[in-house]
């Protein structure tokens, strides 16, 4: 039997680390080839066995990945309809503040949650704001990245 089970299903990796493996027993131990070949038949299983584990996990992370992928439209437009539903309070305020003005009435006060404005506010500043700072400050150069390019106008 000279062809190794894990030269047929594993990788070369795996016939060089199973032949430094019988290289180190076979010093301390010694072995008919009967047994060799039955111990190279057991390590040959053993890194089969470890080859399927990987299969089975990396199936499993595309899985999940996949799952993540199909939601990935829906995540996508939360933030920016409860932007929006934000926007059309504060129109609808303004446009009920000039009809009740018009008509002559006091306007009633809508409260607009202020926990729903900060949240709205972050994902303002999340989406514009590293953009904006890095094109403003004197300290940042254009690509956002702390720079020189202020203190080299004044130390040249």
């Amino acid at each position: 039997m000279s062809v190794t089970l894990a030269s047929v299903f594993g990788s070369v990796v795996g016939k060089k680390v199973i032949d430094k493996v019988l290289d180190v027993i076979g010093k301390k131990i010694p072995m008919t080839n009967d047994e060799k070949e039955k111990l190279v038949v057991e390590l040959g299983k053993i890194e089969v066995e470890g080859i399927k584990a990987q299969t089975q996990n990396i199936l499993a992370r595309n899985k999940f990945i996949q799952g993540l992928v199909n939601a990935m439209p829906l995540i996508g437009w939360i933030l920016p309809l409860s932007f929006a539903f934000l926007i059309g309070c504060y129109l609808f305020q303004f446009g009920s503040d000039v009809w009740y003005s018009i008509k002559g009435m006091e306007a009633p006060i809508y409260n607009i949650n202020k926990e729903y404005f900060e949240l709205m506010k972050k994902f303002i500043e999340f989406l514009f704001y590293g953009k904006i700072a890095g094109k403003l400050s004197p300290f940042h150069d254009s690509d956002g990245t702390t720079g020189s390019k202020f203190l080299d106008k004044f130390y040249k």
